[in-house]
C-alpha cells in the first residue's frame, strides 16, 4: 500500500512544481495509510451469555489497518488544526491457558472410557473483529524544524463487531472432553460483541517528520499512539492502538489575480476568380479560423497567442467569350453522313398505289360505327366527295375507307358487297354473334342512308372470331378480331387507290445544320435560318444552349432556285453578346422539262404497297395477287425494282424480320425480277411505317412495298 501512496505523491508533486511557491497556502488537503498494533485490556471472566471457564481474560493483542483522507488548516506558521476521516480495524485476540480440574475426560478412541487425569491444560480464546469509521479532529505543532507533535482525539463509529470463543484441551493429547466428546467446548463464531457501544473514543498522540516532495507539498511518516476512554463491551474491555503510517500533504493556494495578453498573428491567403459580367473587382472573406495558445510569460501573466488564419476571394472582371462556329453535312436516304454536299432537287413522274383496307374495327362489346375512327359523312355532304380529293397518305385515305366504297358502288351499279361482322369471342363478347350484326347492320345502314345502296346489293353475314383472326393471347389481336370484314364480287370496289403526280426528291434528302459555341457567359437564346434568295425556308430557335437541327429538304417549302441556301446560325448570350456564322449550301434543280432536254437521268417511279397479309402470314391471295400481277406487267427490261418487306409490332423483331423476308420472297416468286435489277430489303418491325396503338396501323404494317424506277428517254 506504501507503494501506492508514493506514487501519486510523486505525480502530484509534479504537478505542484509548476505552481507558485510565493502564493498564500489557504489549507492543505491528502490521504494517510499504515498498520496498527491494536492492544486490548480486559477484566472478565466470561462474556454475558456465553459459558466459559476461563478464571480472567486480562488482555491481547493483534493487529490491523487503518487509512482514510486528511485536511489541514494552518493556525499559525507552525500550528496546523487538522482533521481525518478513515476506516480501521481494532481487532485482536485474547487468550489465557490453565490447570483445570473437577472435568470429566474420556478416551479419545473408542469405546471412550473413562479415564482419570491429575493434570490437563486448557486454552481460553475469544478472536474479536472491530472495523470502525471514525472522524480524527486534533493538532499539530512543529516543533522543531520538520518535526510535528501530534495530539487530539478519534470518535469511532463501529462498523463490525463480532468474536469467536472456544476452550481447547491443550493436554494430555489422548483423552477428551467427556459431555462434548470432543478436545473442544464453550466454543461459538461470528457473534455480536455483547453491549457493543455505538461510538468509540480515544485519545491520541504522535510524532512525525515532514519530508518535503515539492513546493509545500509534504510526505510524512509517523507514529501515533491511541488510548481507548471507552469499553468495546459490557464487559472490562477495552481496545488501544499503535499506529505506524504515513501522509501526504499538498497545498491549496487562495486565488491569485492573473494578468492575461492576447498576442494576435495573422495569415492571409487570397484566391483569384474571374467572373464574366462583373463590372469592378469585389474581395470578400470566405473563410476564416482561429488558434490559441497559452504561456505563462511569468507566475502571474498569461500570453494568449491567437493565430488567425483567412482566405479572401478576390473577384475581378472578365470578358465575356463568344465563339460561333457551323457545321453542315447531309444524311443519305440510308443514314450515311455525306460531308460538303451540293442539294440536288429532282423531279420526277411518280405514281402510288394506296391499298385499301376493307376493315372496320370497332370498341369492344359496340356496334356504334362513330366510334370506328372512319370519317362519316351526312347525306349532304356525300356528293362533294371525290377521290381526286384524297389525300396522299395512308391512313388518311383508309379514314374515308367506306366512302370509297360507297363512292365505287354507285359507279359500278352491279357490284354487290358481302359484310361480314365478327367479334372477338372473349369476356362480354364470347360468342355473341348477335353483336356481330349488328356491327355488319351498322355498315349496312351508312352505305343506304348516306350512299344510297340498295339493301339488295349488300348481304349481312355473322361469326365469332374472322377466318383469319388476329392473335387471340395478346390485347392487339383481340382488338383487331372486333371487326367488319367488306368483300366484293368486283375487284374495283377494293382496288388499291392510284395517285400520279410529279414528286420532288432531294439527295440528300435531310440537311444537319450542327452548331459549336463556346459562351463563357451562357447562351440566352438561338435561331438557325435556312434562306434561298431572301426567301426563308426553315427556322429553328430556342433558349440555352442550341441544339442540332435537322432539314428535311423534302418537305415544303422546298427550294425552288439554282441558288445557294444560306444556312445562318444566330447567338445572343446572357450579357446581350452576340454572334453569328453563315454556311452555303449549293442547290441543283433536276426538272422533267431539263432531264428530258438533255435526255439525262430522267425516270419515272411508281410505288406499290400491298396490304392484307393476315397476321403472321405471308400468302399473296385476292387483291395482292391482282396487284402483283399487274405490276409484273409494268416492270420493263431496264427498269430498277425494289422490294421492301414489313411487319408490326408484335412478335420479336428477329422474327419479325424473318416474316418480312417471307413477304418479299412469296413476291419476288411472282415478279420474277432480274437479279442485277433488283434490290430486297427486309425490314421487319426495325422501322414502324404507321401508329401500332391502332388495329388499322397494325394492318398496314403488315405490308410489302414494291418500287419500280424506269428510265425515260
Amino acid at each position: 500500500m506504501r507503494k501506492y501512496f508514493l506514487i501519486i505523491a510523486l505525480i502530484i508533486s509534479t504537478i505542484c512544481l509548476n505552481a507558485q511557491e510565493n502564493r498564500n497556502v489557504i489549507f492543505y488537503w491528502g490521504a494517510y495509510g499504515g498498520l496498527n498494533l491494536n492492544m486490548h485490556t480486559a477484566d472478565f471472566e466470561k462474556l454475558p451469555g456465553y459459558p466459559n471457564c476461563c478464571p480472567k481474560f486480562t488482555g491481547g493483542s493483534g493487529t490491523g489497518f487503518d487509512f482514510g483522507a486528511l485536511f489541514e488548516y494552518p493556525l499559525q506558521s507552525k500550528l496546523n488544526l487538522t482533521a481525518r476521516v478513515g476506516l480501521n480495524s481494532l481487532g485482536a485476540d485474547l487468550s489465557e491457558t490453565q490447570i483445570i480440574g473437577n472435568s470429566e475426560f474420556v478416551s479419545s478412541t473408542p469405546p471412550f472410557e473413562t479415564v482419570g487425569v491429575a493434570d490437563a491444560e486448557s486454552e481460553y480464546l475469544i478472536e474479536s473483529s472491530l472495523q470502525t469509521i471514525y472522524i480524527e479532529p486534533g493538532l499539530d505543532y512543529e516543533f522543531v524544524k520538520g518535526f510535528l507533535l501530534s495530539g487530539g482525539f478519534r470518535l469511532g463509529f463501529p462498523m463490525t463487531g463480532t468474536f469467536n470463543q472456544s476452550e481447547t484441551l491443550l493436554t494430555p493429547n489422548d483423552v477428551i472432553f467427556k459431555n462434548e466428546q470432543s478436545r473442544i467446548r464453550n466454543s461459538s463464531e461470528g457473534d455480536e460483541i455483547p453491549g457493543l457501544p455505538g461510538a468509540l473514543f480515544h485519545i491520541y498522540l504522535g510524532l512525525g517528520y515532514k519530508v518535503p516532495i515539492g513546493p509545500n507539498s509534504f510526505l510524512v511518516p509517523e507514529i501515533r499512539y491511541y488510548q481507548a476512554l471507552n469499553n468495546i463491551s459490557s464487559e472490562s474491555w477495552s481496545a488501544s492502538n499503535l499506529k505506524l503510517g504515513v501522509a501526504v500533504k499538498f497545498p491549496v493556494y487562495e486565488s491569485q489575480e492573473i494578468k492575461r495578453i492576447q498576442e494576435y498573428k495573422f495569415k492571409r491567403d487570397t484566391l483569384r476568380n474571374y467572373i464574366v459580367g462583373l463590372k469592378e473587382p469585389n474581395i470578400r472573406l470566405i473563410a476564416d479560423s482561429r488558434e490559441s495558445i497559452f504561456n505563462m510569460l511569468d507566475p502571474a501573466t498569461e500570453v494568449e497567442v491567437i493565430t488567425v488564419s483567412e482566405t479572401y476571394m478576390l473577384d475581378l472582371p472578365k470578358d465575356a467569350l463568344l465563339n460561333v462556329a457551323l457545321n453542315t453535312y447531309g444524311l443519305s436516304f440510308e443514314g450515311a453522313v455525306v460531308e460538303n454536299p451540293t442539294i440536288i432537287i429532282e423531279e420526277i413522274e411518280s405514281e402510288e398505289l394506296f391499298p385499301v383496307l376493307p376493315y372496320v374495327f370497332f370498341p369492344e362489346n359496340s356496334s356504334d360505327l362513330n366510334a370506328s375512327r372512319l370519317n362519316l359523312l351526312s347525306k349532304s355532304e356525300q356528293s362533294q366527295f371525290g377521290m381526286d380529293d384524297l389525300p396522299w397518305a395512308t391512313l388518311e385515305i383508309y379514314s374515308q375507307m367506306l366512302n370509297i366504297v360507297g363512292k365505287r358502288l354507285q359507279e359500278n351499279p352491279s357490284a354487290k358487297i358481302t359484310l361480314t361482322g365478327t367479334n372477338s369471342n372473349s369476356n362480354s363478347e364470347r360468342n355473341n354473334t348477335e353483336l356481330s350484326r349488328q356491327r355488319a347492320n351498322s355498315v349496312a345502314k351508312y352505305l343506304e342512308t348516306v350512299w344510297d345502296i340498295n339493301p339488295n346489293r349488300i348481304t349481312i353475314q355473322a361469326r365469332n372470331l374472322p377466318e383469319f383472326p388476329g392473335n387471340v393471347d395478346r390485347p392487339e389481336g383481340v382488338e383487331e378480331n372486333r371487326r367488319v370484314e367488306i368483300s366484293s364480287n368486283n375487284s374495283a370496289i377494293l382496288s388499291p387507290v392510284s395517285m400520279k403526280d410529279i414528286i420532288r426528291k432531294a439527295n440528300p434528302p435531310t440537311l444537319i445544320a450542327d452548331p459549336i459555341v463556346q459562351a463563357d457567359a451562357e447562351v440566352a437564346e438561338w435561331a438557325i435560318n435556312i434562306m434561298q434568295d431572301n426567301v426563308l425556308l426553315r427556322e429553328f430557335k430556342g433558349k440555352g444552349e442550341p441544339q442540332r437541327s435537322r432539314w428535311d429538304i423534302e418537305l415544303e417549302p422546298i427550294p425552288t432556285l439554282e441558288k445557294p441556301v444560306q444556312i445562318t446560325l444566330d447567338v445572343k448570350d446572357k450579357l446581350g453578346q452576340s454572334g453569328s456564322v453563315t454556311d452555303s449550301r449549293d442547290i441543283k434543280q433536276l426538272t422533267i422539262r431539263k432531264k428530258r432536254f438533255e435526255m439525262k437521268d430522267d425516270k419515272r417511279v411508281e410505288k406499290y404497297s400491298l396490304i392484307l397479309f393476315d397476321y403472321d402470314k405471308a400468302e399473296i391471295k385476292g387483291v395482292n395477287k391482282a396487284i402483283v400481277d399487274e405490276i409484273k406487267k409494268k416492270i420493263e427490261p431496264n427498269s430498277k425494282v425494289t422490294i421492301i418487306g414489313y411487319a408490326d409490332r408484335t412478335g420479336e423483331t428477329q422474327y419479325n424480320r424473318e416474316l418480312a423476308a417471307k413477304r418479299t420472297a412469296e413476291v419476288q416468286k411472282i415478279l420474277k425480277v432480274r437479279p442485277e435489277n433488283l434490290a430486297i430489303r427486309n425490314v421487319g418491325s426495325d422501322i414502324i411505317l404507321f401508329d401500332n396503338n391502332s388495329p388499322f396501323g397494325r394492318n398496314y404494317c403488315r405490308t410489302v412495298q414494291i418500287i419500280v424506277e424506269t428510265p425515260v428517254n
